[in-house]
Order: structure tokens, then sequence, then C-alpha cells
């Protein structure tokens, strides 16, 4: 099966879950808007939210693979829980999202790349 068959396979699904996954992206953009409605950061805060995004984009990029299990694990869960604790919650949301971004966009766009 070429890839466009494969994407278009992978589109049909059915309506619970397509409503599941609005209901995913929708409650995560809502969180997101609500952290950056009613975040306080002072200076000192903002360089080390900085250095906590770049250490998660750069994390989500490093791979481990357990025994016994047939999945990877990315190592950005632990810069995340990291900004959690020493920040705030805010702060462990933004660095999340930036994860993720890193993670789904760039590292993948890489991969892609790099497998033909």
């Amino acid at each position: 099966m070429d890839k466009e068959n494969q994407i278009m396979s992978s589109m049909n699904m059915p309506g619970k879950a397509i409503a599941y996954w609005w209901m995913v992206v929708l409650t995560g953009l809502l969180s997101y808007a609500m952290v950056l409605h009613t975040m306080e950061f002072h200076a000192a805060d903002l360089r080390r939210l900085a250095l906590y995004i770049f250490a998660a984009i750069v994390a989500s990029g490093l791979k481990i693979r357990l025994p016994g299990l047939l999945v990877t694990l990315s190592m950005n869960y632990v810069v995340v829980i990291a900004a959690l604790l020493s920040m705030n919650a805010s702060a462990g949301i933004i660095v999340g999202f930036a994860s993720a971004i890193g993670q789904c966009c760039i590292y993948a766009c890489a991969g892609r790349a790099g497998s033909r």
C-alpha cells in the first residue's frame, strides 16, 4: 500500500473517534489559552522557562528502549516534570506544549526525510 492510500485509510475513523479527537484537541487548546491568560512570570522565570523549553525540545528527540517493550519512550517527560516541580502548572503546560510540537513536527519531519 502506498503512502497516499495509508493516509486516506487512516482518515476513515468512526464518528466516536473523531469526536474524541476533537474533544482532546479543544481541551488542550483551552488549557493552553487559560495558561496564557493567567500566567505571571518575572524576568528570571522567563529565562528559566526558555531554558526548560529548549531542553524539552532537545529531549523530545531522545528515545530510550525499555527491555520487554516494543515501543520507545521519549525523555521529554523528565523535563516537563522538572518544570512542573520547579516552577508552576502554567510553566509545565507551556513546556509540555513545546515538547509535543518538537516531537511531532521537528523530529517526525527529520525522521521522515532520513528514511527516504
